[in-house]
Formats: structure tokens, sequence, C-alpha cells
């Protein structure tokens, strides 16, 4: 199989597997809200937020930065994997030391194995990423996909069992370790396996790197990890409770931000290729991510803000209805986050790497300087209204340097086809408002309409219909999912 074959492969695989994690999480999550009171909910919550976070600041940029280099120099993927962990166990034991000295923070909330759990839970995560970034190298994200769902169904399993019984905090953050533990063991036996790995200790030469290659990854990759820190933000301020009730939300929101992340890895090497060879091929292949990612967003975000109510009330009870509000609100930062995606990546394959981190560095000094003044006073609205402006913010400055790479009649041929998918999310939204139905109906009714109004509105071109403007890319992209999958092997 070719090389973009076996990309291609791989990342309907990983794809997968991000959309089968979040189902899986979802459903633990739905679980865990109705078993216990939402302050429980809350505790929880800003466990495994401040485990992401952690997690996130372990891995530093490392991963991300050995899937680089080891592309680009196969022969460097032994000694740079072994760098990274070794770099990481020593990040780790620096936090155990900072966190210790620093219980203040949590030590009325919780006790202290909870929180040793907590941070070997993102020590294991951290490790993980490098892991999976050898097998991402090695074209093996099927094991990557593997991986994140079984563990995942093991974390559900104990999930249930803890609900059953009503056990405590510590048996249903320990239902996290599980998962990440899972996919850590999986993870090294399986880089094992088509990597030969020397973890002997050595000099950190990836250190040399860490200023003009690292960092800059680190840096960029912190705008999306904000919502972590205005966890901590509201955890001081208030109680867990109200931390219970931004979580649903939040949860929702989180759980499709893997969409833009899956199909721009795919994308990306041949973004960076084209903007050396082909300009003229790379400012369509913007205009199709662009496009096809729009086809998507704009009426997930405008069912998500019409059918808030419905859907907290189907899936967590009428006790949660007070998460509808925010719910509303963040529904509305997803349609930014997703283009952005899209931008930066594109941005960097446009060795553009340093702009996007000087603009993300400021929106992100935005979010966080309105996450300080909004949060204490209006609680989780103030997390709403810092993340909307931040994402918001990142979006018109990364559109305004991206018009300057791509040529202007795929500007104007991506504003008309962007206009006419929000006309047929208008009309979504204004539809759903008059019925009143069965939610499942209502979101029947909405896919049907969505779909036979985005094909009369892209399909006619000079007074004529085009089948193929109006479905034809749809179905390729169909077919590309499906036959790999029905042509795939045993790969357990």
């Amino acid at each position: 199989m070719t090389n973009k074959g076996k990309v291609f492969n791989s990342v309907i695989y990983l794809a997968v597997g991000l959309l089968s994690r979040k189902i899986i999480t979802l459903i633990f999550f739905t679980i865990i809200t109705y078993a216990y009171n939402l302050k429980f909910v809350g505790s929880y919550f800003l466990l495994i937020s401040f485990s992401g976070f952690l997690s996130y600041c372990l891995d530093f940029g490392l991963a991300t930065y050995l899937e680089r280099e080891s592309s680009q120099d196969i022969t460097k993927i032994a000694r740079i994997f072994r760098e990274t962990v070794i770099l990481k166990c020593s990040l780790f034991i620096f936090i155990l030391l900072f966190t210790f000295f620093g219980s203040f923070i949590f030590s009325y909330r919780f006790a202290w194995p909870i929180l040793l759990l907590m941070l070997i839970t993102s020590l294991f995560d951290a490790l993980s990423t490098s892991c999976y970034s050898v097998l991402r190298v090695s074209y093996k994200m099927q094991y990557e996909a593997f991986g994140m769902v079984f563990g995942r169904i093991l974390m559900l399993l104990m999930g249930i069992v803890c609900a059953t019984f009503k056990l405590d905090l510590f048996y249903v953050m320990f239902a996290t370790f599980l998962n990440s533990i899972y996919i850590f063991c999986y993870g090294l036996i399986k880089v094992k396996k088509f990597v030969p790995l020397n973890l002997t200790f050595s000099k950190l030469s990836l250190l040399i790197d860490f200023k003009l290659k690292i960092f800059p990854i680190f840096a960029s990759s912190l705008f999306s990890k904000l919502l972590f820190i205005d966890i901590f933000i509201l955890s001081l301020n208030y109680s867990d409770e109200i931390i219970g009730i931004i979580s649903i939300p939040i949860t929702f929101i989180r759980g499709i931000q893997f969409i833009p992340l899956a199909i721009m890895t795919a994308v990306f090497p041949a973004l960076s290729f084209f903007y050396i060879e082909s300009k003229d091929k790379m400012s369509k292949l913007f205009d199709r991510s662009f496009h096809n990612l729009s086809l998507f967003i704009l009426p997930y975000a405008t069912g998500l803000v019409c059918l808030s109510h419905e859907l907290i009330y189907l899936v967590f009870g009428s006790e949660h209805l007070k998460s509808v509000a925010p719910m509303k609100l963040l529904a509305l930062s997803i349609v930014p986050f997703f283009f952005n995606q899209v931008m930066g990546i594109s941005l960097t394959a446009c060795t553009k790497e340093f702009l996007q981190m000087k603009i993300l560095i400021f929106c992100s000094v935005i979010h966080l300087t309105l996450s300080i003044i909004f949060i204490p006073i209006y609680g989780y609205y103030g997390i709403c209204i810092s993340y909307l402006a931040s994402q918001w913010t990142s979006f018109f400055f990364l559109m305004y340097f991206m018009i300057k790479e791509i040529d202007s009649s795929t500007i104007s041929n991506l504003k008309l086809k962007t206009l006419k998918v929000l006309s047929a999310s208008f009309v979504i939204a204004v539809t759903i408002t008059q019925i009143h139905l069965n939610v499942f109906i209502e979101i029947a009714i909405s896919i049907v309409l969505y779909t036979i109004l985005i094909g009369c509105l892209l399909g006619f071109e000079n007074k004529r219909f085009n089948f193929n403007s109006a479905y034809g890319e749809w179905g390729r992209f169909l077919k590309k999912i499906i036959i790999p999958l029905i042509n795939s092997k045993n790969i357990l």
C-alpha cells in the first residue's frame, strides 16, 4: 500500500477510535451524573480537568516533536522516544514536589490518596502520547484506536460498578486510572514490537531544539487547553456543585473537538507539499477542508443551541437544567474552534508556525485576563464569556493572515459556499423552534431537511443544477472511508 493509502487508512482508524472513545466517555459521564449528586460530579470533573492539564504540561509538546522529527528521519525515533520518556518522568518528579508544597489548594477538597492517583494518571497519559506518536510515524494508528477504545471500556465497566454500589470518589477516579494505565501498557507493548528501543539513560540532546522547535509547539497548543485552567479558577471561587453544572456542556463541546484535528492530520502533509510545489492546489485543498468542516459544524452548533434544553433533559434529567444556558453559549464557540484548527494547521504548513504561536499566545492572554476578571463575578458564565471572546478573536486574526496565503478567487468562492451552509443552518434553526415533537423526530427532520437544502443551494450553478457539486464530495468521502474498513484485516 502506498504511503498515501497508509496515512488515509490510519487516520480513518484513529477517527473511528476517537469517536468511539467520546461515545463511551459520554455514557460513563452520564452514568456517574445519574448515580451521584452535582457536588460529587463537580469534584470528579475538577480532578480529571486538573489531571488533563498536568498531562499536557508533562508532555510539553514532546509527542508532536517526536512525531515530526521521526517522520523526517526515521533513524531518530528510538533516541527521541527514549529522551522524551526520561524528560517527562523528570518533569513528573518536579510536579509531584510542587503539588506536595502547594497541596493547600486542594487539601480541603480531596484526600491525599485521590490526589496521588490523579497525578499518576496524568503521568501515564503523558507517556502514552509518546508511545502512540511512535506508532503514528510507523503508520500503526489502528493500535492507538484499539488502545483508547478498550481502555475506555475498562473505565466504563468500573464506572458501572461504582454507580451500582455508590462507591466513593477514589474508586471513580480509579476507573479513570485504569483507562490510562491500560492505554500506556498496550501502547508500550506495540511500540516494543515494531521499534527497537533502548531506554538506558543518556544525554538529552533534544534540549538543543527546546527553544526553536519544542516550546513553540507547546505554546501553540496551550490555547486548546484553556478550559482546564478555567475550571481551576472556578474551583477557587465556587463550590463543586457549580463545577458540576458547567461540566455537562464542556463534556458535550469536547466530544466533537477531535473531528477537525483528525481531518487536518490527514491533509497536513499534502498542504505542506503543495505550499512548495503548487499554491493553486494548496488553495483548493484548504477550500475543501474548510468547506467540508463547515458542512458539519454550522448545523451542529445551530442544533445544539436550539435543542440544548431537550438534550440535557433527555440525557441527564430535569435536575441538571441549569446547564442549558452555558450549553447554548459554549455551542457558539465550537464554530470558530473548528475553523481555527483548519487555519492554524494551514499556517504551519505555510511555515508560519511562529506567527500562529504569537496569535495564540495573544489570544490566550486575553482569555486568561477575562477569566480572572469574570469568573469570580459571574461563575461559569465567566468561562463562557472568556472562551467565546478568545476563540472568535483567534478566528479573525488567523483568517486575516490566512487570506494572504490563499488566492482571492478561492476566498470569494469559499465565502459564497459558507454563506449557503449558514443559510441552510438558519432554516434548520427556525424549523426546530417552530415544531414541538419528540427530540429524535426533530433531529431526524432537521437532518433530512438540511441535506435537501444544502444540496439545492450548492448544486445550482449558472441557473443549472449540478449534482456533483451538491452531493459528489460527500459520496467520494464516504467511499474512501467505507472501502478501507471493509477491506481491513484482523489487526488485534
